[in-house]
């Protein structure tokens, strides 16, 4: 391109990206309106479903005795200010040791119904996920089972489902349930087989959408005798599975509100903040906009508020710690002596050049910082409790220490 014609389209693209920043920065309060995350779960009766489901997350979406037989249909389950909803199929009933084939078909037309849009109770819902449970002490899987997950993957292949085998208590590798499918013994059906691709902690996570990841989970721990608790299994894979193949907006959801892998959380929080780095440093570089004096500070506390909802802080919460005097008091200082000075004490650039390194670097320092404390924060975070004055003292206080250990990491590097 001729750098006549790319100039004038940079400047435009620098302005344009400005004035969106400065709509955002009008109305902080509405910053994360995520969309909500929709699993759908399927299996036996008392197969660990809700066991699973609240395991996952920070609140308890099922209540205790979901998993008891019922006679009842698609069951709903949400909190308030919880970004996930679960939807929970009946169990699949067995009579005389098989499958109720009656009971079995009526709850795969209930399924169909959610999916496509249509049920009665649920209409226009989007399934972002599918778990299908089954007991990996079950002695087979069922041929309806292996129907049902083939017929799903035919007719709504752009809905994930992962396969979890719950309640795995020895090694996936010794379970036969987990040997007899990875190796086909367990599946008759040739398409099926052909879909699964069997998980454990030591393979690679899979994003092939055209692949069923079957991952063995022990949810919670279980005691094996006096001497010997198995602990829990597989979440974070789980986890990390289930968030490689959703798509970006209930991926956000669903990152945000589990609580089975932090680390998940910081690589998230980490993304965004190479992103807010670049904005940043784009828009100062247009002279047009004083963006270090005006528009940086609160772009930079939208910034800390969405990292916050990566980690699950509620709105409340976040309002508490960054309109809190003793976050006020220490951006204004960062403000004044912070980036700016570390900038300028390394190379004396001038107008927006300058103006770019500053908006940037002071943008990288603070995020990092928050991603830190509220990793060092992060088991506080999933309690539901509202963080006191003295808590928010203490986490602005571990901000500010991990501030400035950016901040010399920047002065000696």
């Amino acid at each position: 391109m001729d750098i006549d014609n790319f100039l004038p389209e940079f400047r435009k693209w620098q302005q344009q990206i400005a004035e969106k920043l400065q709509g955002q920065t009008k109305d902080l309060e509405n910053y994360n309106e995520l969309a909500k995350c929709n699993i759908l779960l399927i299996g036996k009766t008392g197969v660990g479903k809700s066991t699973l489901i609240n395991s996952i997350f920070r609140v308890n979406l099922a209540p205790e005795g979901a998993g008891k037989p019922v006679t009842g249909k698609l069951t709903r389950y949400e909190q308030k200010e919880c970004l996930i909803v679960a939807f929970d199929s009946r169990g699949l009933e067995l009579t005389d040791g098989e499958l109720n084939q009656y009971n079995t078909e009526s709850n795969k037309r209930d399924v169909e119904a959610l999916i496509e849009g249509s049920h009665k109770e649920f209409q226009n819902v989007t399934i972002d996920v599918i778990f299908y449970c089954i007991n990996s002490n079950s002695e087979r899987f069922e041929d309806v089972e292996e129907k049902w997950i083939t017929d799903l993957r035919e007719k709504h292949n752009n809905i994930p489902i992962i396969i979890v085998l719950t309640r795995t208590i020895k090694q996936p590798e010794l379970h036969d349930l987990f040997i007899a499918i990875k190796n086909g013994t367990a599946v008759k059906e040739e398409k099926l087989k052909s879909l699964i691709h069997c998980i454990t902690k030591t393979d690679e996570i899979i994003i092939d959408k055209n692949k069923i990841p079957l991952i063995p989970i022990l949810a919670v721990e279980e005691k094996i005798s006096e001497e010997y608790t198995s602990p829990k299994k597989n979440l974070e894979l789980l986890v990390r599975q289930t968030a490689s193949l959703l798509e970006k907006q209930a991926k956000q959801a669903f990152i945000s509100e589990q609580v089975a892998s932090i680390d998940l959380k910081i690589q998230e929080a980490q993304k965004l903040t190479a992103v807010y780095t670049s904005v940043t440093s784009l828009i100062a570089l247009n002279p047009v906009v004083p963006v270090s004096g005006t528009i940086l500070p609160a772009a930079q506390l939208l910034f800390l508020k969405q990292i916050s909802s990566i980690f699950g802080l509620k709105q409340e919460e976040q309002e508490l710690l960054l309109l809190s005097p003793e976050y006020q008091a220490l951006a204004a200082a960062i403000l004044t002596t912070g980036a700016s000075t570390i900038l300028t004490s390394l190379v004396p650039l001038v107008n927006s050049v300058n103006d770019a390194l500053v908006a940037g670097t002071s943008t990288s320092l603070l995020c990092l910082a928050w991603i830190d404390t509220l990793k060092r924060y992060s088991l506080r975070l999933v309690d539901e409790k509202i963080l006191t004055e003295e808590e928010i003292r203490k986490f602005i206080e571990i901000f500010a220490e991990e501030y400035q250990k950016y901040c010399d990491k920047t002065k000696y590097s």
